[in-house]
């Protein structure tokens, strides 16, 4: 039996994850793509660490807009579909498969994000901690970046057990 040492994400739970992504559409994509870049201030030119990219549902419209994307992800077969769809369209998306708690960048990018919830599954704080500080290190000075995160008071108070979307 194999003892996976960097937990339950790293393989089986994310691949069956896969089919969720279908769930935010198009239309609902573009407007967040659109806020964030708002928010972020990213204009053409300017760089985003998405990290984790998944699939590149917000990636792929940002590099269309001519924002510099870096993906990074710790499942391959996403960032191969990543890799399929930019060469596609024909968008220069960089694609890094590693851990978020591993990354090592210094001063590099002009905005950042953690998004759609992919924070807070490690079990220990420190790791969570470290993952935020290697985000932090990747932004330049003055650098933005997004934090996605569900809100615990906001699900108790709103829990559906199920949801529809047109």
């Amino acid at each position: 039996m194999h003892k996976r040492s960097d937990g339950w994400w790293t393989s089986e739970f994310f691949e069956a994850f896969r089919p969720a992504f279908g769930l935010i559409d198009k239309k609902a994509t573009n407007a967040q793509v659109k806020y964030l870049m708002t928010k972020l201030k990213l204009k053409s030119g300017r760089s985003f660490l998405d990290c984790p990219c998944g699939i590149g549902r917000v990636a792929l419209p940002m590099a269309k807009k001519g924002i510099r994307i870096t993906g990074v992800d710790i499942t391959k077969s996403y960032l191969d579909e990543l890799d399929l769809k930019a060469q596609r369209a024909r968008l220069n998306i960089k694609t890094i498969h590693s851990d978020m708690r591993r990354i090592n960048f210094d001063s590099r990018f002009d905005a950042g994000g953690n998004l759609w919830t992919s924070f807070g599954f490690f079990s220990k704080v420190s790791d969570n901690l470290l993952a935020l500080k290697k985000m932090y290190k990747a932004l330049k000075p003055g650098g933005r970046f997004a934090l996605h995160l569900i809100n615990r008071d906001w699900v108790l108070t709103n829990f559906q057990s199920r949801g529809w979307q047109d």
